[in-house]
């Protein structure tokens, strides 16, 4: 308009887009375009160490998220290597894809 009003409707837009992509102390959020590899780090449980026995006898695996790492690319083109933990929560069904194509 000319009064200047779409110009302030514009700028409010860009404001809330990038309020919506942070939380209240600033912290901003990365949307995950794809998990892309993973690796190993040398401190994660072994197959052989991987279960524990209860007092009753009986076996179960040994859960923990302990020294697995995903590499996560971004929709802004970054790449990270993700900390399973972190992961698991923020983005169960990304994860859960990439695990059937890597056959676990």
């Amino acid at each position: 308009m000319a009064d200047g009003t779409e110009r302030e409707l514009q700028h409010n837009i860009i404001a809330e887009n990038m309020f919506s992509q942070a939380d209240s102390e600033g912290r901003q959020y990365m949307l995950l375009a794809e998990i892309t590899d993973h690796k190993r780090m040398k401190y994660a449980i072994s197959i052989k160490d991987g279960t524990i026995q209860s007092k009753n006898g009986n076996v179960h695996k040994k859960k923990t998220t302990k020294g697995w790492k995903f590499l996560c690319q971004w929709k802004d083109g970054n790449e990270d290597l993700v900390p399973l933990k972190d992961l698991k929560d923020s983005y169960p069904i990304q994860l859960a894809e990439y695990e059937d194509l890597w056959g676990h």
